[in-house]
Protein backbone atom coordinates (compact mmCIF):
# COMPACT_ATOMS: atom_id res chain seq x y z
CA UNK A 1 0.00 0.00 0.00
CA UNK A 2 2.75 2.40 0.92
CA UNK A 3 4.42 1.93 -2.50
CA UNK A 4 1.10 2.60 -4.13
CA UNK A 5 0.25 5.53 -2.01
CA UNK A 6 3.74 6.68 -3.02
CA UNK A 7 2.90 7.44 -6.60
CA UNK A 8 -0.12 9.96 -5.88
CA UNK A 9 0.29 13.53 -6.41
CA UNK A 10 -2.99 14.84 -5.27
CA UNK A 11 -2.50 18.61 -6.81
CA UNK A 12 -1.83 17.09 -10.12
CA UNK A 13 1.77 19.15 -10.75
CA UNK A 14 4.24 15.95 -10.43
CA UNK A 15 5.11 13.46 -12.87
CA UNK A 16 1.96 11.36 -12.69
CA UNK A 17 -0.66 11.72 -15.74
CA UNK A 18 -2.34 14.96 -15.64
CA UNK A 19 -5.59 14.42 -14.08
CA UNK A 20 -9.24 14.50 -15.38
CA UNK A 21 -10.61 18.05 -16.47
CA UNK A 22 -13.08 19.55 -13.91
CA UNK A 23 -16.58 18.24 -14.70
CA UNK A 24 -19.43 19.33 -17.02
CA UNK A 25 -17.41 21.05 -19.51
CA UNK A 26 -20.23 23.42 -21.87
CA UNK A 27 -20.40 21.20 -25.05
CA UNK A 28 -18.83 21.92 -28.58
CA UNK A 29 -20.65 24.21 -30.52
CA UNK A 30 -22.40 22.82 -33.92
CA UNK A 31 -20.00 23.91 -37.17
CA UNK A 32 -23.19 25.41 -38.65
CA UNK A 33 -24.34 27.33 -35.39
CA UNK A 34 -26.05 30.84 -36.10
CA UNK A 35 -24.47 34.19 -34.46
CA UNK A 36 -25.44 34.11 -30.10
CA UNK A 37 -28.44 35.57 -29.60
CA UNK A 38 -29.81 36.49 -26.40
CA UNK A 39 -32.88 33.84 -26.50
CA UNK A 40 -29.80 31.47 -27.74
CA UNK A 41 -27.81 32.58 -24.52
CA UNK A 42 -30.81 32.11 -22.43
CA UNK A 43 -31.27 28.72 -23.38
CA UNK A 44 -27.64 27.55 -23.18
CA UNK A 45 -27.77 29.07 -19.38
CA UNK A 46 -30.64 27.11 -19.14
CA UNK A 47 -29.21 23.76 -19.78
CA UNK A 48 -26.04 24.68 -18.10
CA UNK A 49 -27.77 25.29 -14.88
CA UNK A 50 -26.65 28.98 -14.84
CA UNK A 51 -28.27 32.17 -13.56
CA UNK A 52 -27.20 35.70 -13.93
CA UNK A 53 -28.89 38.67 -12.60
CA UNK A 54 -27.22 41.61 -14.34
CA UNK A 55 -27.55 44.99 -13.42
CA UNK A 56 -27.33 47.58 -16.15
CA UNK A 57 -26.78 46.51 -19.56
CA UNK A 58 -27.44 42.78 -20.42
CA UNK A 59 -24.65 40.16 -18.97
CA UNK A 60 -22.48 39.04 -22.27
CA UNK A 61 -23.30 35.33 -23.63
CA UNK A 62 -21.94 32.05 -22.38
CA UNK A 63 -18.33 30.79 -24.19
CA UNK A 64 -19.08 27.38 -25.67
CA UNK A 65 -15.61 27.20 -26.67
CA UNK A 66 -12.11 28.83 -25.67
CA UNK A 67 -11.79 30.49 -28.93
CA UNK A 68 -15.28 32.10 -27.90
CA UNK A 69 -13.58 34.73 -25.57
CA UNK A 70 -11.09 36.33 -28.25
CA UNK A 71 -8.66 35.33 -25.64
CA UNK A 72 -4.94 35.55 -26.28
CA UNK A 73 -3.84 33.01 -28.68
CA UNK A 74 -0.82 31.74 -26.02
CA UNK A 75 -3.48 31.19 -23.43
CA UNK A 76 -6.07 29.70 -26.29
CA UNK A 77 -3.71 27.03 -27.29
CA UNK A 78 -2.29 26.23 -23.53
CA UNK A 79 -5.47 25.81 -21.66
CA UNK A 80 -6.52 22.38 -23.42
CA UNK A 81 -2.81 21.04 -23.41
CA UNK A 82 -2.80 21.86 -19.22
CA UNK A 83 -6.04 19.66 -19.19
CA UNK A 84 -9.19 22.51 -19.31
CA UNK A 85 -10.41 21.23 -22.87
CA UNK A 86 -13.44 23.68 -22.42
CA UNK A 87 -14.54 25.82 -20.28
CA UNK A 88 -16.96 24.83 -17.26
CA UNK A 89 -20.38 26.12 -17.20
CA UNK A 90 -19.25 28.76 -14.62
CA UNK A 91 -16.35 29.59 -16.65
CA UNK A 92 -18.26 29.84 -19.46
CA UNK A 93 -20.20 32.75 -17.56
CA UNK A 94 -17.90 34.34 -15.31
CA UNK A 95 -15.03 34.85 -17.52
CA UNK A 96 -16.61 36.75 -20.15
CA UNK A 97 -18.06 39.00 -17.78
CA UNK A 98 -14.86 39.79 -16.28
CA UNK A 99 -12.95 40.17 -19.48
CA UNK A 100 -15.79 42.83 -20.04
CA UNK A 101 -14.74 44.57 -17.23
CA UNK A 102 -17.52 44.13 -14.94
CA UNK A 103 -17.69 43.16 -11.32
CA UNK A 104 -19.06 39.81 -10.18
CA UNK A 105 -19.78 37.64 -7.75
CA UNK A 106 -19.90 34.27 -8.68
CA UNK A 107 -21.30 31.20 -7.12
CA UNK A 108 -21.03 27.64 -7.74
CA UNK A 109 -20.11 24.32 -6.37
CA UNK A 110 -16.78 23.07 -5.21
CA UNK A 111 -15.26 21.44 -7.94
CA UNK A 112 -16.83 23.00 -10.70
CA UNK A 113 -13.77 25.16 -12.07
CA UNK A 114 -14.12 28.57 -9.87
CA UNK A 115 -10.47 28.94 -9.86
CA UNK A 116 -10.30 28.77 -14.04
CA UNK A 117 -12.90 31.69 -13.80
CA UNK A 118 -10.62 34.17 -12.71
CA UNK A 119 -7.83 32.70 -13.49
CA UNK A 120 -8.18 33.08 -17.43
CA UNK A 121 -9.69 36.27 -17.18
CA UNK A 122 -6.46 37.23 -15.60
CA UNK A 123 -3.87 35.38 -17.80
CA UNK A 124 -5.45 37.62 -20.04
CA UNK A 125 -5.10 40.57 -18.48
CA UNK A 126 -1.74 40.21 -17.99
CA UNK A 127 -0.22 38.60 -20.82
CA UNK A 128 -2.01 40.94 -23.45
CA UNK A 129 -0.29 43.79 -21.51
CA UNK A 130 2.79 42.65 -21.06
CA UNK A 131 2.19 42.79 -17.54
CA UNK A 132 0.84 46.06 -17.35
CA UNK A 133 -2.05 45.18 -16.34
CA UNK A 134 -2.05 43.42 -12.91
CA UNK A 135 -3.81 41.32 -10.99
CA UNK A 136 -4.65 40.91 -6.93
CA UNK A 137 -6.01 37.58 -5.60
CA UNK A 138 -6.65 36.96 -1.56
CA UNK A 139 -7.63 33.56 -0.17
CA UNK A 140 -8.31 33.10 3.58
CA UNK A 141 -5.20 30.43 4.12
CA UNK A 142 -1.70 30.10 3.71
CA UNK A 143 -2.33 26.83 1.90
CA UNK A 144 -5.07 28.11 -1.01
CA UNK A 145 -2.34 30.83 -1.26
CA UNK A 146 0.32 28.75 -2.45
CA UNK A 147 -2.01 26.19 -4.55
CA UNK A 148 -3.19 29.57 -6.38
CA UNK A 149 0.17 30.80 -6.98
CA UNK A 150 1.54 26.96 -8.06
CA UNK A 151 -0.81 26.83 -10.65
CA UNK A 152 -0.91 30.47 -11.90
CA UNK A 153 2.99 30.09 -12.67
CA UNK A 154 2.20 26.64 -14.12
CA UNK A 155 -0.70 28.61 -16.50
CA UNK A 156 1.79 31.24 -17.51
CA UNK A 157 4.69 28.75 -18.47
CA UNK A 158 2.50 26.78 -20.65
CA UNK A 159 1.77 30.09 -21.98
CA UNK A 160 5.33 30.62 -22.55
CA UNK A 161 5.28 33.42 -20.30
CA UNK A 162 7.77 35.02 -17.84
CA UNK A 163 5.68 36.98 -16.37
CA UNK A 164 6.15 36.82 -12.48
CA UNK A 165 3.79 35.74 -9.80
CA UNK A 166 4.31 36.82 -6.00
CA UNK A 167 3.92 35.70 -2.87
CA UNK A 168 4.92 37.34 0.39
CA UNK A 169 6.99 39.13 1.03
CA UNK A 170 6.49 41.07 -2.10
CA UNK A 171 10.50 41.90 -2.98
CA UNK A 172 9.57 41.32 -6.98
CA UNK A 173 8.42 45.65 -8.48
CA UNK A 174 7.86 43.20 -12.00
CA UNK A 175 5.34 40.98 -10.68
CA UNK A 176 2.18 40.97 -12.87
CA UNK A 177 0.05 38.83 -10.43
CA UNK A 178 0.17 38.50 -6.10
CA UNK A 179 -1.74 36.06 -4.55
CA UNK A 180 -1.28 36.22 -0.76
CA UNK A 181 -4.19 36.51 2.89
CA UNK A 182 -5.82 39.81 2.50
CA UNK A 183 -3.14 41.13 5.19
CA UNK A 184 -0.28 40.50 3.73
CA UNK A 185 -1.71 41.15 -0.02
CA UNK A 186 -1.67 45.22 1.65
CA UNK A 187 1.85 45.01 1.42
CA UNK A 188 1.60 44.82 -2.48
CA UNK A 189 2.24 48.72 -3.53
CA UNK A 190 0.26 47.37 -6.79
CA UNK A 191 -2.91 49.39 -7.89
CA UNK A 192 -4.71 46.05 -9.65
CA UNK A 193 -6.65 45.83 -12.70
CA UNK A 194 -8.60 42.88 -11.12
CA UNK A 195 -8.73 42.30 -7.95
CA UNK A 196 -10.19 38.89 -7.12
CA UNK A 197 -11.61 37.44 -3.58
CA UNK A 198 -11.32 33.77 -3.16
CA UNK A 199 -13.66 31.97 -0.84
CA UNK A 200 -15.04 35.40 -0.26
CA UNK A 201 -17.71 33.89 1.82
CA UNK A 202 -14.73 33.71 4.78
CA UNK A 203 -13.12 36.68 4.19
CA UNK A 204 -16.32 38.76 4.23
CA UNK A 205 -17.46 36.94 7.14
CA UNK A 206 -17.52 39.48 9.90
CA UNK A 207 -16.61 37.03 12.91
CA UNK A 208 -13.16 35.83 10.63
CA UNK A 209 -11.08 38.82 11.44
CA UNK A 210 -10.10 39.56 8.09
CA UNK A 211 -13.17 41.94 7.22
CA UNK A 212 -10.81 44.99 7.95
CA UNK A 213 -8.06 43.87 6.10
CA UNK A 214 -10.66 42.86 2.92
CA UNK A 215 -12.15 46.66 3.03
CA UNK A 216 -8.66 47.71 2.73
CA UNK A 217 -8.08 45.77 -0.30
CA UNK A 218 -11.54 46.84 -1.93
CA UNK A 219 -10.17 50.52 -1.06
CA UNK A 220 -7.38 49.93 -3.62
CA UNK A 221 -9.22 50.79 -6.58
CA UNK A 222 -9.76 48.23 -8.61
CA UNK A 223 -11.06 48.13 -12.21
CA UNK A 224 -12.55 44.89 -11.41
CA UNK A 225 -13.53 43.04 -8.41
CA UNK A 226 -14.70 39.69 -8.61
CA UNK A 227 -15.54 37.63 -5.77
CA UNK A 228 -16.05 33.54 -5.77
CA UNK A 229 -17.37 31.29 -3.26
CA UNK A 230 -19.28 27.66 -3.42
CA UNK A 231 -21.68 29.26 -0.87
CA UNK A 232 -23.83 32.45 -0.39
CA UNK A 233 -25.38 32.66 2.63
CA UNK A 234 -28.00 35.97 3.20
CA UNK A 235 -25.59 38.02 5.07
CA UNK A 236 -22.82 37.49 2.56
CA UNK A 237 -24.55 37.95 -0.63
CA UNK A 238 -25.72 41.37 1.18
CA UNK A 239 -22.00 42.33 1.87
CA UNK A 240 -20.93 41.07 -1.68
CA UNK A 241 -23.55 43.20 -3.65
CA UNK A 242 -22.50 45.97 -1.15
CA UNK A 243 -19.13 45.94 -2.37
CA UNK A 244 -19.00 45.69 -6.06
CA UNK A 245 -20.00 48.15 -8.52
CA UNK A 246 -23.65 49.17 -9.68
CA UNK A 247 -23.07 47.63 -12.98
CA UNK A 248 -22.58 43.84 -11.16
CA UNK A 249 -23.36 40.66 -12.46
CA UNK A 250 -23.82 37.70 -10.17
CA UNK A 251 -23.25 34.43 -11.78
CA UNK A 252 -24.38 31.22 -10.07
CA UNK A 253 -24.13 27.47 -10.97
CA UNK A 254 -26.96 25.79 -9.40
CA UNK A 255 -28.17 27.06 -6.31
CA UNK A 256 -26.70 27.08 -2.61
CA UNK A 257 -29.88 24.96 -1.59
CA UNK A 258 -27.36 21.97 -4.21
CA UNK A 259 -25.63 21.49 -1.52
CA UNK A 260 -22.55 18.99 -1.87
CA UNK A 261 -22.42 17.47 -5.53
CA UNK A 262 -24.56 14.66 -5.27
CA UNK A 263 -21.06 12.94 -6.76
CA UNK A 264 -19.80 12.67 -3.31
CA UNK A 265 -21.35 9.28 -1.22
CA UNK A 266 -22.53 10.59 1.87
CA UNK A 267 -23.23 8.62 5.25
CA UNK A 268 -23.99 9.71 8.80
CA UNK A 269 -22.17 7.16 11.08
CA UNK A 270 -23.99 7.16 14.77
CA UNK A 271 -21.18 6.25 16.99
CA UNK A 272 -22.28 5.75 20.11
CA UNK A 273 -23.96 8.17 23.39
CA UNK A 274 -21.33 10.93 24.16
CA UNK A 275 -17.57 11.89 22.41
CA UNK A 276 -15.42 8.86 23.36
CA UNK A 277 -16.98 6.66 21.52
CA UNK A 278 -15.43 8.39 18.02
CA UNK A 279 -11.96 7.25 18.38
CA UNK A 280 -12.91 3.44 18.81
CA UNK A 281 -15.41 4.00 15.83
CA UNK A 282 -13.04 6.00 13.37
CA UNK A 283 -10.53 2.93 13.57
CA UNK A 284 -12.91 0.59 13.01
CA UNK A 285 -14.36 2.64 9.79
CA UNK A 286 -10.82 2.20 8.64
CA UNK A 287 -10.19 -1.32 9.63
CA UNK A 288 -13.42 -2.43 7.56
CA UNK A 289 -12.61 -0.05 4.27
CA UNK A 290 -14.66 2.45 4.68
CA UNK A 291 -12.30 5.35 5.18
CA UNK A 292 -9.99 4.16 2.91
CA UNK A 293 -6.87 6.35 1.98
CA UNK A 294 -5.76 8.82 1.16
CA UNK A 295 -8.30 10.14 3.73
CA UNK A 296 -8.73 14.14 5.11
CA UNK A 297 -10.42 14.30 8.51
CA UNK A 298 -11.95 17.48 9.89
CA UNK A 299 -11.91 18.32 13.66
CA UNK A 300 -12.96 21.61 15.16
CA UNK A 301 -9.58 22.41 17.07
CA UNK A 302 -6.04 22.09 16.55
CA UNK A 303 -6.20 20.38 20.24
CA UNK A 304 -8.19 17.92 18.68
CA UNK A 305 -6.75 17.39 15.51
CA UNK A 306 -3.54 16.51 17.46
CA UNK A 307 -5.11 14.47 19.47
CA UNK A 308 -6.97 12.46 16.71
CA UNK A 309 -3.62 12.07 14.80
CA UNK A 310 -1.62 10.51 17.83
CA UNK A 311 -4.50 8.00 18.52
CA UNK A 312 -4.34 7.17 14.69
CA UNK A 313 -0.41 6.39 14.79
CA UNK A 314 -1.05 4.65 18.26
CA UNK A 315 -2.90 2.21 15.80
CA UNK A 316 -0.24 1.91 13.44
CA UNK A 317 -1.62 4.08 10.84
CA UNK A 318 0.13 6.96 9.02
CA UNK A 319 -1.40 10.04 9.91
CA UNK A 320 -0.35 13.57 10.78
CA UNK A 321 -1.77 17.31 11.40
CA UNK A 322 -2.68 20.10 9.66
CA UNK A 323 -4.34 23.33 11.44
CA UNK A 324 -3.16 27.71 11.64
CA UNK A 325 -2.25 26.86 15.49
CA UNK A 326 -0.16 23.43 15.19
CA UNK A 327 2.96 25.12 13.69
CA UNK A 328 4.63 27.69 11.57
CA UNK A 329 3.38 27.86 7.90
CA UNK A 330 6.59 25.69 6.59
CA UNK A 331 5.20 22.78 9.08
CA UNK A 332 2.00 23.02 7.80
CA UNK A 333 3.37 23.06 4.01
CA UNK A 334 5.87 20.04 5.22
CA UNK A 335 2.20 18.42 6.17
CA UNK A 336 0.67 19.24 2.95
CA UNK A 337 3.24 17.81 0.77
CA UNK A 338 3.64 14.10 3.06
CA UNK A 339 0.01 13.71 2.29
CA UNK A 340 -0.05 14.71 -1.66
CA UNK A 341 3.08 12.28 -1.82
CA UNK A 342 1.43 9.53 0.09
CA UNK A 343 3.74 9.51 3.13
CA UNK A 344 1.02 10.28 5.18
CA UNK A 345 -2.70 8.24 4.75
CA UNK A 346 -4.52 10.25 7.28
CA UNK A 347 -4.53 13.96 7.73
CA UNK A 348 -6.35 15.40 10.48
CA UNK A 349 -7.02 19.32 9.79
CA UNK A 350 -9.50 22.15 10.80
CA UNK A 351 -11.53 23.68 8.62
CA UNK A 352 -8.24 25.22 7.72
CA UNK A 353 -8.37 22.89 4.83
CA UNK A 354 -11.87 23.03 3.52
CA UNK A 355 -11.51 25.92 1.34
CA UNK A 356 -10.40 26.05 -1.61
CA UNK A 357 -7.58 23.14 -1.31
CA UNK A 358 -7.90 21.00 -4.90
CA UNK A 359 -6.86 17.42 -4.00
CA UNK A 360 -8.00 15.67 -6.86
CA UNK A 361 -6.82 11.50 -5.66
CA UNK A 362 -8.40 12.53 -2.48
CA UNK A 363 -10.70 9.14 -1.68
CA UNK A 364 -12.62 10.03 1.68
CA UNK A 365 -13.51 13.02 3.88
CA UNK A 366 -14.46 12.22 7.55
CA UNK A 367 -16.43 14.79 10.15
CA UNK A 368 -14.60 13.20 12.69
CA UNK A 369 -16.38 16.47 14.80
CA UNK A 370 -19.39 17.76 13.51
CA UNK A 371 -19.30 21.11 11.22
CA UNK A 372 -20.73 24.32 12.99
CA UNK A 373 -22.94 24.88 9.56
CA UNK A 374 -23.89 23.66 6.38
CA UNK A 375 -21.33 26.24 4.75
CA UNK A 376 -18.87 24.14 6.55
CA UNK A 377 -19.86 20.54 5.65
CA UNK A 378 -20.13 21.70 1.90
CA UNK A 379 -16.95 23.06 1.85
CA UNK A 380 -15.90 19.71 3.57
CA UNK A 381 -17.50 17.75 1.38
CA UNK A 382 -16.50 18.87 -1.51
CA UNK A 383 -12.55 18.53 -1.08
CA UNK A 384 -13.54 14.68 -2.07
CA UNK A 385 -14.82 13.03 -5.22
CA UNK A 386 -13.15 16.41 -7.62
CA UNK A 387 -12.59 16.53 -11.66
CA UNK A 388 -14.80 13.70 -12.03
CA UNK A 389 -13.24 10.73 -9.43
CA UNK A 390 -15.84 9.12 -7.10
CA UNK A 391 -15.20 10.18 -3.18
CA UNK A 392 -17.00 9.54 -0.20
CA UNK A 393 -17.32 11.18 2.58
CA UNK A 394 -18.55 10.71 5.95
CA UNK A 395 -19.70 12.48 8.94
CA UNK A 396 -19.21 11.13 12.61
CA UNK A 397 -21.65 11.86 15.25
CA UNK A 398 -22.81 10.76 19.04
CA UNK A 399 -26.60 11.84 20.76
CA UNK A 400 -24.86 15.26 21.90
CA UNK A 401 -23.98 15.91 18.39
CA UNK A 402 -27.55 14.46 16.60
CA UNK A 403 -29.20 18.18 17.76
CA UNK A 404 -26.68 20.30 16.33
CA UNK A 405 -26.99 18.77 13.02
CA UNK A 406 -30.53 19.76 11.33
CA UNK A 407 -28.88 22.24 9.07
CA UNK A 408 -25.88 19.21 7.59
CA UNK A 409 -28.64 16.99 7.36
CA UNK A 410 -30.80 19.10 5.34
CA UNK A 411 -27.72 19.77 3.28
CA UNK A 412 -26.91 16.25 2.50
CA UNK A 413 -30.84 14.97 1.71
CA UNK A 414 -31.00 18.30 -0.96
CA UNK A 415 -27.43 16.55 -2.64
CA UNK A 416 -29.72 13.37 -2.98
CA UNK A 417 -27.93 11.30 0.16
CA UNK A 418 -30.25 8.60 0.83
CA UNK A 419 -28.17 7.62 4.36
CA UNK A 420 -29.49 10.95 6.58
CA UNK A 421 -31.04 9.20 9.41
CA UNK A 422 -34.71 11.28 9.44
CA UNK A 423 -34.56 12.37 12.86
CA UNK A 424 -31.49 14.12 11.95
CA UNK A 425 -33.11 16.66 9.79
CA UNK A 426 -36.85 16.92 11.87
CA UNK A 427 -37.45 19.72 14.31
CA UNK A 428 -37.80 17.31 16.77
CA UNK A 429 -36.86 17.59 20.73
CA UNK A 430 -33.37 16.40 22.18
CA UNK A 431 -35.18 13.43 24.27
CA UNK A 432 -36.65 12.47 20.87
CA UNK A 433 -32.84 12.99 19.22
CA UNK A 434 -31.42 10.83 22.36
CA UNK A 435 -34.15 7.54 21.44
CA UNK A 436 -34.06 7.81 18.12
CA UNK A 437 -29.91 7.88 17.72
CA UNK A 438 -29.41 5.04 20.17
CA UNK A 439 -31.79 2.89 17.90
CA UNK A 440 -29.99 0.71 15.03
CA UNK A 441 -30.90 0.56 11.56
CA UNK A 442 -33.01 -2.95 12.54
CA UNK A 443 -34.44 -1.01 15.61
CA UNK A 444 -32.30 -2.73 18.36
CA UNK A 445 -30.97 -0.22 21.01
CA UNK A 446 -27.21 0.29 20.29
CA UNK A 447 -24.66 -0.51 22.81
CA UNK A 448 -22.74 2.31 24.08
CA UNK A 449 -19.12 1.81 22.69
CA UNK A 450 -16.58 1.46 25.62
CA UNK A 451 -13.19 3.77 25.49
CA UNK A 452 -11.44 7.20 26.94
CA UNK A 453 -9.80 7.88 23.46
CA UNK A 454 -10.71 11.72 23.47
CA UNK A 455 -10.13 12.70 27.27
Amino acid sequence: MAAKLGALDFFGDGDAPAPAPAPAPVPDRPPTATPVTSESATRTRKRLGITVEAAGAAPPPPWHNWSDGDLDARITEALPRGGWPRPTPVQAQAAPVLLEGRDALVVAPTGGGKTGAFLVPALHLVIASRGSRKTLVAAPTRELVAQLAREARRWLGLCGSDLVVATPPFTDSKAALCVATPQALLQSKITPSLLVLDEADRLLDTEGGLLKAVDALLAKGATTRALVSATAPGPFMEAAVAALAPTRCVVRVGTESDGPRATVAQRFVYTGDDDRSKAPALRELIRDGACAPPCLIFANSAARAARVAARLAEAGLRADVLAAAAGPPAERARALRKFRGGETWFLVATDVASRGLDLPALACVVSYDAPTSAQDYVHRVGRAGRRGRPGAALTLYTSDDAPRLRAVAKAARRAGCADVPSFLAADVPRRAWDAAAGEGRDGSRRKRRKGSDNK
